[in-house]
């Protein structure tokens, strides 16, 4: 449903369409349970990719001049352009947010199973979130021990050979560590499945909340009618 729900978002371009899905995304994202803080702190994540977009588009789109930057036109047509892509990117994180974020990654992978996916792919997403943080480890280690050797930032050959130096031990250390972690999967019995202790299976409240978010993305199309803000030329 978080999919679908932002396949929608993203086809969308009337303002009453965009306004009913921010609604939409921001009761989600009250009973999910998030707070406003944490929102926004996940949020801030995607201001980067936001400003950029703010910086470009109006330069870049033509149309009705807002005002002149020297030889450059801030245009109508490309701020109101950026408004929607960041209207939309605000909504579809927050929509993820809401339904996928809050849930432990051992149940995304599980729920991902039961709906069909290939059991390879739940494997790399399970080992993934599991090893992220440990290789992230592992390059605090070989930092700290550079710095205590002395080394410092620079654009020198010396810091360009001692970042290299930084990657390739970095891939040694993944590679042994991968070594590690399948001979310990394999004493312990692997067989190609993770076991959970928790088996999902479809129940009333799916179904309930399937048609609430079905009736949102209808209720977001059926507004998404007449002549868009502003269309790219």
């Amino acid at each position: 449903m978080a999919t679908g729900f932002t396949a929608v978002v993203a086809l969308v371009t009337r303002p009453a369409a965009l306004a009913a899905a921010l609604a939409v995304s921001l009761v989600l994202v009250a009973a999910s349970g998030l707070t406003a803080k944490e929102t926004a702190r996940r949020l801030a994540v995607v201001a980067g990719l936001m400003s950029l977009i703010w910086i470009t588009l109006p330069l870049a789109v033509t149309g009705q001049a807002l005002f002149h930057l020297g030889p450059m036109a801030f245009s109508r047509n490309g701020a109101i352009l950026a408004l929607a892509i960041s209207v939309k990117t605000v909504v579809m994180t927050a929509a993820f947010l809401a339904m996928v974020a809050t849930l432990p990654a051992h149940t995304i992978g599980h729920g991902l199973e039961r709906l069909g996916c290939p059991a390879k792919l739940v494997h790399l997403l399970l080992l993934a979130f599991r090893y992220i943080t440990v290789f992230e480890h592992e390059y605090q280690r070989l930092v700290r021990a550079a710095r205590v050797r002395g080394f410092r930032p620079t654009t020198t050959v010396h810091a360009y050979r001692t970042y290299a130096y930084f990657v390739g031990m970095l891939f040694v250390r993944a590679w042994t560590r991968a070594e590690r972690v399948d001979k310990a999967m394999r004493c312990r019995g692997f067989s190609g499945r993770f076991h959970s202790l928790q088996h999902f299976s479809g129940g009333k409240l799916n179904w309930v909340f399937a048609g609430i978010m079905t009736g949102a993305a209808v209720m977001v199309l059926s507004l998404d009618k007449g002549q868009a803000w502003t269309r790219i030329p």
